[in-house]
């Protein structure tokens, strides 16, 4: 009999009720980003670096290290409106920036990108750009992921 007026007592339900409504209100606030990200993100930073060298095309001298940065940043790009690209210096400082939370992600072109696609014996199993994804912020990785796929198929 004593435990059943202990759950009747209001200064039980109370606080119980007072927890539930706050939480309904934080999913019910969050609720229209979780259900369609595509819709709600903008301006989502990702550093971009661009370390190519340049190379030897078919006797021509090209740097195709710029060409993916002007398909990735420029207006027509997959991503144009969802990411702010960031110009990082070095793959450190855009590591960096990920350690402090200033990017979500990172891609980075290597020094010898332009020789790599030169090269058709190189292509058969190499992997051209490297992704560094910052996976503590789990809430946008997927669409990060899906995004630097996009932006890759822009590049070739």
């Amino acid at each position: 009999m004593n435990t059943l007026r202990v759950l009747a007592s209001p200064r039980v339900w109370g606080p119980v009720l007072g927890i539930v409504a706050v939480l309904t209100l934080v999913f019910y606030a969050y609720r229209g980003a979780v259900v369609s990200p595509e819709e709600n993100l903008e301006d989502l930073p990702i550093a971009l670096v661009n370390d190519d060298l340049g190379g030897d095309l078919a006797g021509i001298d090209v740097n195709l290290g710029d060409r993916v940065v002007e398909k990735v940043t420029g207006p027509g790009a997959p991503a144009a409106g969802t990411v702010d690209w960031i110009r990082a210096g070095t793959r450190g400082e855009a590591l960096e920036g990920i350690g402090k939370g200033e990017y979500y992600g990172a891609i980075v072109i290597p020094k010898n990108y332009s020789q790599r696609l030169a090269s058709l014996s190189y292509l058969a199993g190499a992997s051209v750009l490297g992704y560094l994804l910052s996976l503590f912020r789990d809430l946008f990785a997927r669409r990060e992921h899906k995004e630097a796929g996009k932006v890759a198929e822009a590049a070739e």
